[in-house]
């Protein structure tokens, strides 16, 4: 079957895409670009944010007409579909399969299954304490960037939060299969990779945490980059911060959640750390790199936020100088603690709060890449440019894209620039003689 895969969310959804992808192409099916011409069509979701899940109810109905064009295949996938299961099936009937969080290793088998047996359903929900493997990965080629899973689930129970109930307990997964798919990768061409996990510093395989699982991945010779992400800050301290920053292929680029710069407001979050804490990460940051960039997660109006909780928020992101922010106006989600929670702060007033913010982030932003100018950066170049032929385009190790010009192609190659000028979020340069 010809099979076309969209994914909704997080850089963990888009790996369990690829994850469902090569299962697809080990068994013989057939990847294209567009739904238009698959047999298959899969949604792979998100259902953090009710946006998301309306986002594919809206991409659902436009699969029922294609439905009375055709014979083809609609499964749902990921998050939504953990939380939703059956009522999927029951809401959309042209679903034909809902596969959860741990039954990605399932989908050649269920595909083959509705093949042999058109007009059944299938739905598969129940969830496995276990890291979910597969075989070697068929990967075609490595790309220069990839993502790597090392564990999965999520302990914290925050109050907003609805991803402990859809991808279950922390799992984290055997550091040598780890080990072994960089390997691979780096042998392919891979120059850099991205550990992904809900919880990444909270990683622990029998003695091996997150730092000695750092280190064997910083030994592999042929890897030039490692990023990871996301980290709580309950799990990161200012030694882990040190020991993480005096490694050379550790990326200077820190993705450090806030949620909320008020004590009283991360406790009803159940965030487990306090506004000194936090503080202190980004002090030490900021102090061994002033050029390493920081950026967060922020939640405005959450239950209970009053105009100085705000404040406070207000005040940590101009003391922390973020190099960009996601920032969100609070939504109870079904299943969470917060649900039961009254959402008492009216929506005119988070979407002031919304705004106030992107605009303290645009200037810091701005600030921080001012501070850029005249440096020489090193970059992974990875693409083209848009304007001219010549024009060629790097990302830095605080993750920040550079435009600049070569008439050598010199994608793959670790280069180095100096930044000349900073438009918006992007920044140019011209190649710095050394």
């Amino acid at each position: 079957m010809r099979f076309y895969i969209e994914t909704y969310g997080c850089q963990m959804n888009e790996y369990d895409s690829q994850l469902a992808e090569y299962e697809l192409l080990r068994s013989g099916h057939e990847k294209c670009i567009s739904p238009e011409e698959a047999d298959l069509v899969i949604f792979n979701t998100c259902t953090v944010r009710k946006s998301a899940e309306d986002r594919v109810y809206g991409q659902l109905g436009h699969m029922k007409r294609y439905k009375k064009k055709r014979t083809i295949m609609v499964g749902v996938i990921g998050c939504m579909a953990q939380k939703s299961g059956q009522k999927l099936i029951d809401d959309v009937p042209h679903v034909d399969f809902v596969l959860g969080t741990d039954h990605l290793n399932d989908i050649t088998r269920v595909v083959r299954f509705l093949q042999e047996h058109p007009g059944e359903k299938i739905v598969l929900t129940d969830q496995d304490d276990a890291f979910l493997e597969t075989e070697e990965l068929p990967r075609k080629e490595a790309g220069l960037s990839e993502f790597i899973s090392i564990m999965r689930g999520c302990n914290n129970f925050c109050t907003y939060c609805i991803v402990p109930y859809v991808r279950g307990r922390e799992r984290s997964r055997d550091p040598k299969r780890i080990i072994e798919e960089i390997m691979r990768l780096v042998a392919g061409g891979t120059r850099e990779i991205t550990l992904l996990g809900q919880n990444v510093n909270s990683y622990q395989w029998g003695k091996t945490d997150f730092l000695k699982l750092i280190r064997m991945v910083h030994d592999i010779k042929g890897l030039d980059r490692i990023r990871f992400t996301t980290s709580h800050p309950k799990d990161m301290s200012p030694e882990i911060l040190q020991t993480l920053m005096a490694m050379s292929k550790v990326c200077n680029h820190y993705h450090l959640p806030l949620q909320s710069g008020s004590d009283t407001i991360l406790k009803a979050m159940n965030r487990k750390y306090t506004e000194a804490h936090y503080r202190s990460l980004v002090e030490t940051i900021r102090q061994a790199d002033p050029l390493a960039s920081i950026t967060t997660d922020i939640i405005v109006g959450f239950s209970g936020e009053t105009d100085a909780d705000y404040k406070k928020t207000k005040e940590m992101m101009q003391f922390a100088q973020y190099d960009s922010a996601f920032i969100f106006k609070y939504n109870p989600r079904p299943g969470t603690r917060g649900w039961e929670i009254a959402d008492d702060v009216p929506v005119p007033k988070k979407q002031q709060r919304l705004e106030e913010l992107n605009a303290v982030v645009k200037e810091t932003s701005d600030k921080r890449n001012a501070l850029l100018l005249g440096e020489k950066v090193e970059i992974l170049v990875d693409g083209r440019g848009r304007s001219s032929d010549i024009q060629q385009k790097g990302r830095t190790g605080s993750n920040k894209v550079v435009v600049f010009d070569s008439e050598e192609d010199l994608y793959g190659r670790l280069i180095t620039v100096t930044i000349t000028d900073a438009v918006g979020w992007t920044l140019f340069g011209k190649m710095a003689s050394i």
